[in-house]
């Protein structure tokens, strides 16, 4: 290939990366990343197969799987982050397993608090520094759960911090 041909190939290519970056950045700037952000799959084909647990969420253990909701986890812990892209990241459980979090402030979700029990709704995972977790996007919705009184841990259903028969 003579260096004409090369030239050419190159400026193709910088002219197309300068058009994703423009319109990237136009996205970004406005708000709107339809488009930008790629389509999720989720492995899930209706909601009658999903549980929303945590154990099925592991299960499938793929980087940028969309869950489609995650029922009466309890914030266990929450760890500081000092990127200012981050909101809230911690330590998620329900009654048999546990996953790891992080929370965008661009996605403007009302703050967990530890030993609340919540239905959240619409994350994606990440694999991150070899850890599994599942991380907020756009889309994602949290609710206090109505059963955040009783809780089972341990195999005990608890009312706070009692046990109950």
């Amino acid at each position: 290939m003579d260096q004409e041909s090369l030239d050419e190939i190159r400026r193709v290519v910088r002219d197309e990366l300068n058009d994703i970056f423009d319109f990237t950045r136009t996205c970004l700037l406005s708000g709107n990343m339809e488009g930008v952000v790629p389509k999720r799959e989720t492995p899930y084909s209706g909601e009658s197969e999903f549980e929303g647990t945590i154990a099925e969420v592991k299960s499938h253990r793929a980087h940028r799987v969309a869950v489609p909701y995650l029922r009466n986890v309890k914030l266990e812990t929450l760890y500081e982050s000092k990127h200012p892209s981050i909101s809230q990241k911690g330590l998620l459980s329900d009654e048999n397993d546990k996953i790891l979090f992080t929370f965008f402030v661009n996605n403007n979700l009302p703050e967990l608090e530890v030993g609340k029990v919540y239905n959240i709704s619409n994350l994606l995972t990440n694999l991150y520094q070899d850890s599994f977790q599942v991380n907020s996007v756009t889309e994602t919705t949290i609710e206090e759960s109505p059963d955040n009184l009783i809780w089972k841990h341990d195999g005990k259903r608890t009312l706070g911090e009692l046990d109950l028969i």
